[in-house]
Parts: C-alpha cells; sequence; structure tokens
C-alpha cells in the first residue's frame, strides 16, 4: 500500500518554493539590482523607470495580515499621513509607525482560530476610515485641490491643443466628481463581497458546506457607528449585519445616482466646450491617482475576504472528518506554523521591494540629523554647500542603513519560522509512518491540509502582486 504521506509532501514542497522566483535570496540574480554597498546613494531619488516597468512576481510569503494592512494603508503613505515604525522609534521617541508584520502580529480575536477571516481586519476599519470615507464625502483629495499643480498642467495642456477656454476650478470640480463616482464604485463592490460572504453565497460551488461569515471589518463598522450596543463583534447577530450592509449598500447607490447627475449637469453647462479629448484626458488623470490610492487597498481587502472565506471553507471540511483531539492539533499546529513561515517570508520580501523601487515608508522623511548651529552662517557659500551635501550624505546612509537592519532582522526571523515548519513537518511525516493509529491523518485530512496551505500562499501572492503594484504605479503627491 503506497505511503500517503509520501504524495503530501511532494506537494509541500512545491508550495514551499512557492515565491521562489519573486525576489528573495535563492534567486537573487532574478531580483532588481540593489547596490547594498551604495544603497545610500540611491535612497530619495525618483524612480526612472516607474512607468514602463513591469509588475515584478512574487516570492514566498504568507499571511494577509501584514499584508493587507500594508495594502489599507496605502493611501495614507502615498499622501504622507503613515505613522513611523516602532523600529524606528528606537531611533527616535517621537517615531511611532508600526511596521507591517507587527501591525498584523496585533491583530487577533477572540474565539476564532489564527487563520480566519477575523484576524485580518480588526484594524483595517480604522485604518481605512479616514482615507476611504474622507475620499467619498465630497472633500477634494489631496491630488486634485489647488495647492496641487499637477492636475492644473495637465488640464492647461489639453485646453492648448483643443483651443478650449474653460475655468480650472469648473473643470477641477468635474475631475473631482469623476474620482468620487470611481471610489463609490469600489466600496459597492467591496461592500457586495461583505454581502455574499455573509449570505452564504461567495464561494457557492467550492463545497457542500454552507457558510455564512460576516468580516469583523462590517461588525466593528458598526461598533464604531453606534448601530449596536455591545462592544463585543461576536454577540453581533446575522439579521443586524445583513440589515446593516444592506443600507450602506443603498447608500452607495444613492450616492452613485447624485455624483451622476451633478456630473451630467456641469458638462451640459459647457457646451460644446465639453470635447472628448478633455473628458478622456480627467479621466485617465483620475484613474492614475485612484488606482494606487483606492482600487489597489480595495482589491486587497476583497481578496482577504475572499480568502478567508475559504480559510473557513477548508477548516469546516476537516471538522467533518471528525478528527480526534490529537489530529486537530496537529492540523492547527502545522498550518499556524506554516502561516507564520510564508508571512515572514512576506516580509521579507517586501522591504526588499521597498529599496528596490525606491518606496521606503513616508516615515524615514521624518527622521532628521541635527546641522552644525554656525552652518547657515558660514559666508562661502560653496563651503557652505559642501558641508550641507555632507550632512545629507550621512541621514541618507542613516536611512539605508536602518533598511538593512530591518531586512537582516526581518530575515533571521523568517529562519527561525522557517525551522519551526520543518520541524514541525519531520515530527508529522515520522508520525505518519511509525505512530499509532489514532494519531495518524488519514489521506483525505492531508489533502484537506495541503488545500490549506495551497490557499496561503496563493493569498499572499495575490496580496504581493497588488503592494508591488502599488509601489510601482503610485504617484508622489506634491504642494
Amino acid at each position: 500500500m503506497a505511503d500517503p504521506h509520501r504524495n503530501f509532501e511532494k506537494n509541500i514542497n512545491q508550495f514551499d518554493d512557492i515565491l521562489h522566483r519573486y525576489g528573495d535570496d535563492m534567486d537573487e540574480d532574478k531580483d532588481r539590482n540593489v547596490d547594498f554597498d551604495n544603497l545610500y546613494m540611491n535612497i530619495g531619488k525618483d524612480n526612472e523607470n516607474d512607468d514602463d516597468e513591469e509588475i515584478v512576481e512574487i516570492v514566498q510569503f504568507n499571511d494577509n495580515k501584514s499584508v493587507l494592512i500594508d495594502l489599507t494603508t496605502a493611501a495614507e503613505e502615498a499622501e504622507g499621513e503613515e505613522h513611523l515604525s516602532q523600529k524606528l522609534s528606537q531611533l527616535s521617541a517621537t517615531d511611532k509607525e508600526q511596521e507591517d508584520s507587527d501591525k498584523f502580529k496585533r491583530s487577533t480575536v477572540k474565539k476564532r482560530p489564527a487563520l480566519t477571516p477575523s484576524t485580518t481586519t480588526d484594524n483595517i476599519s480604522k485604518k481605512m476610515k479616514s482615507t476611504k470615507e474622507e475620499q467619498t464625502n465630497n472633500l477634494t483629495p489631496k491630488y486634485l485641490s489647488s495647492n496641487n499643480k499637477a492636475f492644473e498642467q495637465m488640464i492647461n495642456s489639453v485646453l492648448e491643443k483643443t483651443r478650449s477656454s474653460i475655468d480650472i476650478e469648473y473643470l477641477r470640480a468635474i475631475a473631482v466628481l469623476i474620482h468620487q463616482l470611481e471610489c463609490v464604485d469600489l466600496d459597492r463592490l467591496l461592500w457586495t463581497t461583505y454581502l455574499r460572504s455573509g449570505t452564504s453565497t461567495l464561494k457557492p460551488q467550492a463545497t457542500t458546506s454552507t457558510l455564512s461569515l460576516w468580516p469583523l471589518e462590517v461588525k466593528q463598522r458598526m461598533i464604531d457607528r453606534g448601530e449596536v450596543t455591545t462592544s463585543d463583534p461576536n454577540e453581533i447577530d446575522h439579521a443586524s449585519c445583513l440589515s446593516y450592509v444592506q443600507r450602506v449598500l443603498q447608500k452607495f447607490r444613492n450616492q452613485t445616482e447624485l455624483y451622476q447627475a451633478q456630473l451630467k449637469e456641469r458638462k451640459q453647462r459647457l457646451n460644446n466646450r465639453w470635447t472628448s479629448d478633455i473628458e478622456e484626458a480627467i479621466i485617465k488623470f483620475v484613474q492614475q491617482h485612484v488606482i494606487p490610492l483606492y482600487k489597489v487597498p480595495t482589491q486587497g481587502q476583497i481578496a482577504t475576504v475572499e480568502y478567508d472565506y475559504n480559510d473557513q471553507l477548508i477548516q469546516l471540511e476537516y471538522e467533518q472528518q471528525n478528527p480526534n483531539e490529537y489530529q486537530k492539533d496537529i492540523f492547527k499546529n502545522l498550518t499556524q506554523a506554516k502561516y507564520e513561515k510564508e508571512t515572514a517570508k512576506f516580509d521579507v520580501a517586501i522591504l526588499k521591494q521597498r529599496i528596490a523601487y525606491n518606496h521606503l515608508p513616508q516615515s524615514f522623511e521624518s527622521l532628521k540629523i541635527p546641522a552644525p548651529i554656525l552652518l547657515d552662517k558660514i559666508v562661502d557659500t560653496n563651503i557652505r554647500q559642501n558641508l550641507m551635501n555632507q550632512c545629507e550624505k550621512i541621514l541618507q546612509r542613516t536611512k539605508s542603513d536602518m533598511m538593512i537592519v530591518y531586512i537582516a532582522t526581518a530575515e533571521e526571523k523568517m529562519n527561525e519560522y522557517q525551522k519551526k515548519f520543518d520541524s514541525d513537518f519531520i515530527k508529522m511525516k515520522e508520525n505518519q509512518r511509525s505512530g499509532p493509529s489514532h494519531e495518524k491523518l488519514t489521506q483525505t485530512m492531508l489533502d484537506i491540509m495541503e488545500r490549506r496551505f495551497k490557499n496561503i500562499n496563493e493569498r499572499l501572492i495575490h496580496l504581493y502582486k497588488l503592494k508591488l503594484r502599488f509601489f510601482v504605479k503610485a504617484p508622489t503627491i506634491k504642494h
């Protein structure tokens, strides 16, 4: 009789290498070239090939916690509102940004396994609220504000070609409406996903099991808005969630109708001065900013809901096998070890891509090295400028040195998780071969565990690609 564990081990090995082609140490020759010896020379310089760079696929990582939190803060990051990391707080007492992995590791929820959807969205609602709702609440986004000259420069060049005479602020208001419509459409898509998750229609053909799962984002928002009297998300019932999500979706539909009517009216007032060239230029400009600031984070949230839902279905399927306590522990511990190992790989990959795409956290900009008090009083301009340049080089080297420390720390943690997973996996393999029968997993149980491993990797690869998309396409907001 064939060893049921052998096939499982073979498949697990392929998942271990799933990020191999995306930038880890095993394929350095295929990574973007980063000169770590002269890293500080590149810190702060614009990426010359951002618009043409093809999205690089990732390496090995897992867990959507750090990924999703990183994506949902992408808009804040591009707007310069990212908090300082805890690691940087060692450099400055005022630095309070949380590293991606630290953010996700703090996110925990009662009464749920470590890999369930609840662990990923606890902090998301608070992070996204100030950014997303602000953008869909009749507020002008920064990239369209009158203080930002990018829109004015773009539209002036179009007006010159079309020989049209239209007030810039009037066109800016049209751009804001187009922005609102883009964002509301994404909100509707996200909340429709929430609805499908809560009404058992997200993956109807995936399994014979039915699962109604309301993401924590929904419940936390209900608590924050005073829609329920409890502060415990686990006490909010299905009917309350369903009613609330349906009302939110109706609000988005109403907003869409309102913005469409306002846009139509504004365009009609321009009569024949409103041309297809002007419309295409404004839409393109808005979408260039909405994609990294809003669409990518939203796609990350949607992906998380879908992968978490699938993960819960896998968990239910395993429970239907009536495992004993020992078999439950094996499944729980090994999948958690896999989860942690792949997440650590993801953290390393993201840090490296931050350097490759020159997309250091905005918090690094707050790092300052005090210049000599008398520097500004030096009369000789050449000497003064040379000294100022030296100060700037010291600052850039400090930033690059900190990034190298970040990467070294993350790689060490990755190695620790790798060793733990390998150790747990070897123990399970030995137990399958020579342990008592009641402690062995059946072939069906092994197959289910394999699918959970695959779900972990697929989730992270998808979210990693979204993160790289943000690195490549995120515009610099200047005032």
